[in-house]
């Protein structure tokens, strides 16, 4: 069981010493980290708004028709 858990290991370093990597500077990463933070903020904003805007419109549809139906009765 050790032995077996052993090869795995050293192939999995052999297929990684196989592979060449591509080398991404810092400052890359970074941008691109902030650029996804920003992108999905304005996301979560939008959709926020949007179903704001939808429920406020439901609200006052419900108002609306609340208002109707009293009216309706007196």
């Amino acid at each position: 069981l050790i032995n077996s858990g052993f090869s795995f290991l050293m192939m999995m370093m052999m297929i990684s010493a196989a592979v060449s990597c591509y080398r991404i500077e810092p400052g890359t990463v970074a941008g691109i980290i902030c650029a996804d933070l920003l992108l999905t903020l304005i996301i979560v904003v939008v959709t926020y708004r949007c179903a704001r805007f939808k429920r406020q419109k439901l609200e006052k549809g419900k108002a609306f028709k609340l208002t109707l139906h009293c009216r309706q009765k007196a």
